[in-house]
């Protein structure tokens, strides 16, 4: 495994103007391998579908708007999800769960225009 420099996160991107070309699959298929792979992982789910947090299991919440126009503390909008929701079956799941999400609906479609100027 390659040695992580805690003091610094990485952030990983997908992003695409045009939909379904596979943005949240790749999204949270990614964070779920860097998390069996020892990685605290965080997924923002910015698509007013809230399908990243669907996927693992966290309902549609108003989380990541909350966070950035209602200035919500990140401990009040992330969700810890849990390893049988991300693990590989049959495989000796984590103890400790390292994938969080900040869910999203609709009205994070909002954002730009309450947080701009």
């Amino acid at each position: 495994m390659a040695s992580r420099n805690l003091s610094r996160p990485i952030c990983i991107t997908f992003s695409n103007e045009k939909g379904g070309v596979g943005k949240t699959s790749l999204a949270v298929n990614t964070a779920c391998v860097l998390a069996l792979r020892g990685w605290r992982v965080m997924i923002l789910d910015a698509d007013p579908q809230g399908h990243a947090g669907l996927r693992l299991g966290i309902k549609k919440d108003h989380g990541l708007y909350d966070l950035l126009v209602r200035d919500a503390d990140w401990r009040e909008v992330s969700r810890r999800v849990s390893p049988e929701r991300y693990g590989i079956p049959g495989d000796v799941l984590p103890t400790e769960s390292k994938l969080w999400v900040v869910p999203s609906n609709i009205e994070t479609r909002n954002v730009a225009g309450m947080v701009a100027g």
